[in-house]
């Protein structure tokens, strides 16, 4: 009897498969997370331990970067090794599309395999770690001078995002690339209600724990 209680406690979130937390508790876990309150703030406003609501939050997180990868796409590269990389952003009507590119060699970026092989659209931008500004991606074709200054939406954008990650003081590589995909996803859906937003996406698809 007491094994059939927990299971049907288990089975009453619809936001998550085999939840061990009350759904009215994990919608106010998603509705911090929507207005960006960091791990242990989550924690103290809603009675959990730390290490519980990063669990929770890496399973968001995932659902984000999901969201953000587009159809057919070549398949997202996350940061593994110590190879060079940069972060390259398109844009297209008010919104932007991120990913991580490697160097194809140490230190050196060439864009132009970017576009025609592995994006739908052009890459507009891409951040060189350690870099202070945007580095403009030179079109396939049109005049030279266009590449000397970056769109405002890319400028935006990693605004936003280079103030989004440095509340954390330091992403490890690991977690990165999620962190990446929140702000594109963030940044995309600035003006919509995000909490209801996340709400949706998860009793369309419950995550699974």
């Amino acid at each position: 009897g007491c094994r059939q209680n927990r299971d049907n406690m288990i089975l009453k979130n619809k936001y998550i498969y085999r939840s061990r937390i009350s759904e009215p508790k994990f919608r106010n876990l998603v509705r911090y997370f929507a207005l960006d309150l960091e791990a242990r703030k989550i924690a103290f406003l809603t009675g959990l331990s730390v290490n519980t609501v990063n669990r929770y939050l890496l399973l968001l997180r995932q659902r984000l970067a999901r969201a953000c990868e587009r159809p057919g796409s070549a398949g997202e590269m996350r940061l593994t090794g110590d190879g060079a990389w940069a972060v390259g952003i398109m844009t297209d009507d008010g919104t932007v599309q991120t990913r991580i590119v490697p160097a194809h060699r140490p230190g050196v970026f060439s864009a132009r395999p970017l576009w025609e092989s592995t994006f739908p659209q052009p890459v507009t931008a891409l951040v060189v770690p350690g870099a202070k500004r945007l580095q403009r991606v030179p079109p396939r074709s049109g005049p030279a001078e266009s590449s000397r200054c970056v769109p405002d939406e890319a400028d935006r954008f990693w605004s936003f995002a280079r103030t989004r990650l440095m509340k954390f003081c330091g992403v490890p590589r690991s977690t990165f690339y999620l962190h990446l995909k929140e702000c594109e996803f963030r940044y995309n859906h600035r003006r919509e209600d995000l909490y209801r937003l996340l709400l949706k996406m998860l009793r369309d698809e419950p995550l699974n724990l």
